[in-house]
Order: structure tokens, then sequence, then C-alpha cells
């Protein structure tokens, strides 16, 4: 009988303790402009000196939300009975998730956007125009026409998304749509 040889593969190494960062950016509103990094934990949001995310717009409340990372690591705001609402998407709410992209808007002037931390963006691995590309695959587009929008070559454009499978380990444009917009980055 002939001698079997056995191939051993190495596993993908999996850093579990990396969590994403992410940032509410104020748009409107007395702090526009401004990004309120997230820690893990609560954080309230209000006019009060102690708010963790002070907003000093007149209809803010002192206490008028919190925002709690759930055990899935997604964001749950929960109004804290403020006088003028707490809205996600323009939807009053008592408690929802945020989603990234998603705006909150605490009381009638001051609005937030959820997004990742520019410090998360850097941590996807990929070079700046290995993003541009894949920001481009998550929106449906073909390779040429990502060529044309960035004026570079369509096998420029296959190069970039080779480089940001090999660095992202992932295999398919469905796989890199999804990393984009589950953080995001879109």
């Amino acid at each position: 009988m002939g001698e079997r040889k056995t191939t051993v593969r190495m596993a993908k190494r999996v850093d579990m303790t990396r969590t994403p960062r992410w940032r509410l950016m104020a748009t409107e509103g007395k702090s526009a402009g401004v990004g309120f990094s997230l820690e893990p934990g609560e954080t309230v949001v209000g006019r009060d000196p102690d708010a963790g995310i002070r907003l000093r717009d007149s209809g803010v409340s002192r206490r008028h939300a919190r925002l709690v990372f759930s055990e899935d690591g997604d964001l749950l705001v929960c109004d804290l009975g403020s006088t003028n609402g707490t809205f996600v998407n323009d939807v009053r709410v008592q408690v929802s998730a945020l989603q990234p992209g998603w705006k909150l808007r605490v009381g009638p002037d001051a609005v937030l956007r959820f997004e990742p931390d520019v410090d998360d963006a850097a941590q996807t691995r990929l070079r700046p125009r290995e993003l541009d590309v894949a920001r481009l695959v998550a929106q449906g587009l073909t390779n040429p026409q990502i060529a044309v929008q960035l004026g570079i070559r369509p096998r420029t454009v296959a190069t970039h998304l080779e480089n940001a499978y090999r660095r992202l380990e992932i295999g398919s444009r469905a796989e890199l749509a999804r990393f984009v917009s589950s953080r995001g980055l879109v």
C-alpha cells in the first residue's frame, strides 16, 4: 500500500479581543463638527457637566439619553425622559438600536451621526486606494466602472482587490462589500 500524506494547514488567527471603535459625529447644532468617541459601557448624553457627551444646545435636557453597548456589540440609545425627545432617523424613540450611518437627534437642534472612529477605519488594514476600491465594490460597481470612476486601469482595480482580499483574509466581492458596509465605511 502507498504511503498517505497528511496536509496540515494553519488556521486563521482571529483576535477576539479587538472590538470596533465607534463615535458620534455632531452634524448639526452648537457642537457641529465635533466627534465624540464611544467607550464600552454606558454614556450619558446631555447638558449636564458630568455627561459623557456634553451638548450645549438649549433643547437638550441635562440628562437627555443614555448610550449602551449590548453584549452583541450593538449600540442602544435610551431616552431618559427628556422634554424634547430622542429621535433615530427622525423617528421619536424610547429605546432603539443605532446602525452605522444612522442619525441620532437629541432635542430639536442637535444631530449626531453614528460612524466608525477614525482609528477603526485605519485598523481595516487597507491602504487608501484599496479602501476607495472597496467602497465602490460595496456600491455595486464593476471593475471597469471603478476604473473609470478612479481614473485607473481595470487591471489596477483587480490588483487592489487582490491586495484587499489578502489583507482582510477574505475571498470574494460579497465578503468585501459586507466588511465595508458593516463598518460604515461606504
